[in-house]
């Protein structure tokens, strides 16, 4: 995934994670971590190879129980590119 954008890891991640949050915000979504879960889940269990491009955005994918209750099911997050656009290098 780091040759995708063109800032350093912690930076892309920090901002993905923060899209994930922002889209779970907007999609009513927001139990996933609300009920104990340590507000740093999203970048402690990011795989770099878990992830996968759409014509729309870069979908990050999370195991069950990783992010959320087992009830989820394995909870992936699709970001659209024009959220992270200034930092993707793409193609």
């Amino acid at each position: 995934m780091d040759e995708l954008f063109t800032v350093n890891r912690n930076a892309y991640m920090k901002r993905l994670s923060s899209a994930v949050y922002k889209y779970a915000e907007l999609s009513g979504e927001e139990y996933f971590w609300n009920e104990g879960f340590d507000q740093n889940v999203l970048v402690k269990e990011f795989k770099p190879y878990c992830f996968y491009l759409t014509s729309d955005g870069i979908v990050l994918c999370y195991g069950r129980y990783e992010v959320a209750p087992g009830a989820a099911g394995d909870p992936a997050f699709e970001i659209p590119y024009t959220w992270f656009e200034d930092i993707f290098i793409g193609e």
